[in-house]
């Protein structure tokens, strides 16, 4: 066992014509998904929940970058009465709505899918899981109709973090841009 510094996300299609152009339903998914349960479950409890967008400096550093003050940015704890009540807000109190969640075709990342499908479903939320091999993640995640939400991974590698991924995103994700 040693540290690593990858992250695993999951991203919404901010895309005005994406359902999840709304933030509170964004702040529903957040708040219906209990990620401390998916660590232990999914990754045996070897690694920790992200509570800011960089990796704090540890001894040696990875972030060089990092705020201080960006710890703890993530508001979103596992609250399944909060989900509800956003569903409701963003006009579905009784759920009814469908979703495409992308992935790799890898073991891990689509039995996270499975438990976020299934934590979704308490808010009435139907997930579709459409798993692809590397190639295909990669073309359709930047097709803002191929999906809604995607599982995606971050890793710092000693770089600066900030400047490096929105660099990324920037110049890379049609859907994020808009």
């Amino acid at each position: 066992s040693y540290p690593y510094i990858q992250t695993r996300t999951l991203a919404f299609n901010c895309d005005p014509t994406c359902v999840f152009s709304d933030v509170r339903l964004r702040q529903a998914v957040a708040y219906a998904i209990d990620a401390a349960a998916i660590v232990q479950g999914v990754y045996d409890g070897k690694g920790g929940v992200s509570t800011t967008l960089a990796i704090p400096e540890p001894e040696g550093g990875y972030s060089v970058d990092f705020v201080p003050s960006w710890k703890d940015s993530i508001p979103y704890e596992y609250n399944l009465e909060k989900a509800k009540e956003l569903m409701a807000e963003a006009g579905y109190p009784d759920g009814g709505l469908h979703v495409k969640l992308m992935t790799k075709d890898m073991d891990e990342y689509r039995t996270t899918c499975q438990v976020i499908q299934a934590y979704l479903s308490q808010i009435g939320i139907d997930v579709e899981i459409l798993a692809y091999e590397n190639a295909l993640y990669q073309t359709y995640r930047y097709d803002p109709t191929a999906f809604d939400m995607y599982i995606c991974q971050f890793a710092n590698n000693n770089s600066i973090y900030i400047p490096v991924g929105w660099k990324w995103y920037f110049t890379k994700s049609k859907s994020i841009q808009r």
